[in-house]
């Protein structure tokens, strides 16, 4: 043993020491999200800085090689899992497959087998000279295999480092603080173990890179037991947030897109791959339109074809300091609610069967018109003559198309802002505004003779009614009441005028030939 050299192992098993305690802590929360790639990457970082310390205390070549070739255990181990525990720390685990992290390992295992058979290829490195005055005996010159090795080694780094930037940027401002940490960790020892690689470093041939864990292992058990980093690190995102029903926004003060969800990526009709770091406004000008600076805002807004309905919640978020760090939006799609409303609300004012008002809500629209301008009201009732039998002979079915039928053509024969409702059975009545009473009274004659043309049933056979008619108007009356009286009271006046026989005529209210109909 070089005992000369304990000066350089001692930081090297403090570092080791700190590693494994957070391998152990990581291991005793298994269960929790990520605890699994932490306690990975904490112990290939303890056994490099653990190997790294024997090697500079080994006396002899044989023990010296010994602890050097295990020790690329650590150090080819440890990017491998820090590439797993960055996607797993940003939320990234449906990339953690075993096939995924298999393909990751290959290369590392490759390289590790042509070390374990040095000497006999050369393709790792030569020795060149021994020299024991050094922390780092050998002076090698490295081969094609580990440059590629190296090159490899350093890209899973930088691509770790850049997925932990990426999330820095987006993060919240009580995650940033954590992601930092992990952040400090990579880079404390990445630049020194590119120094070491590239020949750089002022002791010859030594990695200073344990030496530079020694610093980084502090920053993660900071992270782990101060900061409580496995408490608050987002790795349950997919389940808390990716995988919601609800749309979620989060914005920062300054209105721009911090994250969102699928489901609000769906809803907005957004692209599936896109940085959504932009302002809120570029996002969705109509969403953006609502949010104010309230604690508080709830809206509703629209979007999409067919337009989908969404029931708004804005809210603030405060960071662990009790400052506001940002605002969520929270959006629910209620389409189906406002579709059951729309057809609540429509079924509670119109009649089943034809969709006209129903007799509350005309009796309800009469009394507006009435305190509006009663002078200029006329109501009209409209009674069929002879519809039993067309239920008697055909059945109820064929009257149900009878009425659906008139209907149709008193809407047709009035004007759009006329009021029309089934009275009852087979009952109409009708409310407008009118500017002459010669006027209506032509539209009167137009609708008699309309009501009376033949109705085509679906059976293939005509039916034909006629109808009664009392129309009153508003000038004549004192109330809307005595106003629906009238008009009911002059179609009876009508009606037992009409059933007067004229002509003896006599017939079936069906007949496939419309010129045979007699009406009756």
């Amino acid at each position: 043993m070089r005992t000369e050299m304990a000066l350089y192992a001692v930081p090297l098993f403090i570092s080791a020491g700190i590693l494994l305690a957070i391998t152990f802590y990581s291991l005793f929360r298994r269960r929790a999200s990520g605890a699994a790639s932490l306690s990975l990457l904490g112990f290939f970082a303890a056994w490099w800085a653990f190997c790294d310390a024997m090697l500079v205390l080994s006396g002899d070549w044989d023990t010296y090689v010994f602890w050097w070739k295990i020790g690329y255990i650590g150090i080819y181990g440890l990017p491998l899992a820090l590439i797993i525990f960055a996607l797993d720390y940003a939320g990234h685990q449906e990339y953690l497959t075993r096939g995924r992290i298999a393909a990751l390992a290959a290369p590392l295992v490759v390289a590790f087998a042509l070390i374990l058979t040095e000497p006999n290829h050369g393709l790792m490195w030569t020795v060149e000279a021994i020299d024991w005055s050094q922390p780092y005996a050998p002076v090698l010159e490295r081969g094609v295999a580990f440059w590629l090795t190296s090159l490899y080694v350093y890209g899973l780094m930088f691509a770790a480092a850049a997925i932990l930037f990426r999330l820095f940027k987006r993060s919240l401002r009580v995650y940033r603080s954590q992601t930092y940490i992990m952040l400090f960790a990579i880079v404390v020892p990445f630049l020194p173990s590119m120094v070491h690689v590239l020949g750089i470093n002022p002791i010859q041939e030594f990695d200073v890179t344990p030496i530079a864990l020694a610093f980084a292992a502090p920053a993660l058990a900071f992270g782990v037991f101060h900061s409580r980093l496995r408490d608050f690190v987002p790795v349950a995102r997919r389940a808390v947030f990716d995988e919601l029903d609800d749309g979620v926004i989060i914005i920062s003060l300054d209105d721009r897109v911090i994250d969102i969800n699928r489901a609000a990526i769906a809803a907005l009709g957004l692209p599936a791959a896109s940085d959504w770091s932009r302002p809120l406004a570029e996002l969705h000008p109509q969403f953006a339109g609502q949010l104010g600076d309230a604690a508080l805002i709830d809206f509703e807004f629209t979007t999409g074809v067919p337009p989908r309905h969404y029931d708004v919640s804005a809210n603030t978020i405060d960071d662990d300091r009790g400052v506001v760090a940002a605002r969520v939006a929270v959006f629910r799609d209620v389409t189906d609610r406002r579709v059951l409303e729309r057809q609540l609300a429509y079924n509670a004012e119109r009649d089943a069967l034809t969709g006209l008002l129903n007799r509350a809500r005309f009796d309800a629209r009469l009394h507006e018109r009435w305190l509006a301008e009663p002078a200029d009201i006329a109501v009209m009732f409209v009674d069929l003559d002879n519809f039993k039998p067309v239920n008697d002979e055909h059945g109820h079915h064929a009257g149900d198309e009878v009425l659906r039928a008139i209907g149709d053509r008193i809407v047709a024969s009035f004007p759009e802002e006329a009021d029309i409702a089934r009275w009852g059975g087979d009952e109409f009545a009708v409310a407008m505004c009118f500017t002459s009473r010669t006027a209506i009274r032509e539209i009167v004659q137009t609708l008699r003779t309309e009501i009376e043309r033949p109705i085509t049933l679906a059976s293939g056979r005509n039916a034909s009614v006629s109808a009664s008619i009392g129309l009153a108007f508003g000038r004549d009356m004192a109330t809307a009441g005595n106003l629906l009286q009238e008009a009911d009271a002059r179609m009876y006046v009508d009606k037992a005028r009409r059933r007067i026989p004229s002509s003896g005529m006599r017939g079936s209210v069906f007949d496939n030939d419309p010129a045979r109909v007699t009406k009756i």
